[in-house]
């Protein structure tokens, strides 16, 4: 019998994507609720094997101890079937954006007051996100790991907490073994760096140790400041396009109008650059005026 049975009560099914499965479940021993995420198609070579369990070691590396990192509490294999045990959540950012954007407009259309409890995502919102993720990213970034799928779709939150959930495209910050990177087409190309679309993976300035080394934790700003201009445009992403190759090459992000501060679009523009260098670190970032919630600038 499966270990998804006899050490769980299956209450059901909270999500689906293309290559994975997650069930909400209660422990038969503690009685605590947790999120069991399961592979889709069965893993039947070694390296299929080696790919899906990237994810599981990126987590056990992050230790469980960032406050806003999904927690992990162990992984088995069942059937050719990877499952991994991890924090139940409250469902995706993507969610709540799509709710957001929908409230906003019929409140526009009808003149009704966007109903209580429906999040709207303003600069104070918008920026409670990008501290979020960004303590996660700092705190993976530290331990050598680069997250390279950073989306709404992989951001969840908990009792008021975002988190950054799947890590199954991640490397090492120094571009040192981790196996085979991200493709263009694993990842969503709304949110990818312009380095990693041009296959590029590798650290373009410096080497590990050098003042001027410049590493794989940049893409994750880069896709963490699209994450934050989609919430803050209330529309998604452009696929293609003038629009997106103008994003790709650090000039497309557009003023926000009323409501939205001239600093919060030069933030977002600077972590959006097209040379991986000129975007802020992870832990620049958190040392930012705008991030640290004094409004102000920020310096290296």
């Amino acid at each position: 019998m499966s270990r998804l049975r006899t050490d769980f009560v299956d209450v059901g099914v909270v999500g689906r994507g293309g290559f994975c499965k997650v069930f909400k479940v209660i422990g038969r021993l503690d009685g605590a609720q947790y999120a069991v995420k399961r592979t889709e198609k069965k893993l039947q070579t070694e390296r299929e094997k080696l790919e899906a369990l990237r994810e599981v070691q990126a987590m056990a590396s992050l230790g469980g101890g960032g406050e806003h990192v999904v927690r992990y509490f162990g992984a088995w294999m069942e059937y050719d079937h990877l499952y991994i045990q991890l924090e139940l959540c409250d469902g995706t950012l993507s969610e709540l954006s799509a709710l957001s954007n929908a409230a906003t407009e019929a409140s526009l259309v009808s003149g009704v007051p966007v109903p209580a409890g429906v999040k709207i995502f303003d600069e104070a919102a918008v920026i409670e996100v990008l501290t979020h993720v960004c303590r996660a990213l700092r705190y993976a970034h530290a331990r050598n790991v680069a997250h390279l799928d950073v989306k709404p779709d992989n951001v969840l939150h908990r009792r008021g907490a975002y988190k950054l959930a799947d890590w199954g495209r991640a490397a090492p910050v120094d571009g040192i073994g981790g196996g085979r990177l991200v493709s263009v087409e694993e990842g969503d190309a709304r949110y990818l760096a312009p380095e990693l679309l041009r296959g590029d993976f590798g650290c373009s300035l410096g080497v590990p140790g050098d003042s001027s080394f410049v590493g794989l934790d940049r893409a994750d700003v880069f896709s963490l400041g699209a994450t934050a201009y989609e919430l803050a445009r209330r529309a998604p992403l452009p696929s293609s396009g003038d629009e997106y190759q103008a994003l790709r090459r650090g000039v497309g992000v557009r003023p926000l109008g009323e409501g939205w501060s001239d600093g919060f679009h030069a933030l977002i523009s600077s972590m959006m650059r097209e040379a991986p260098g000129e975007r802020p670190s992870a832990k620049r970032l958190m040392r930012e005026g705008l991030l640290s919630g004094d409004g102000g600038g920020g310096s290296a």
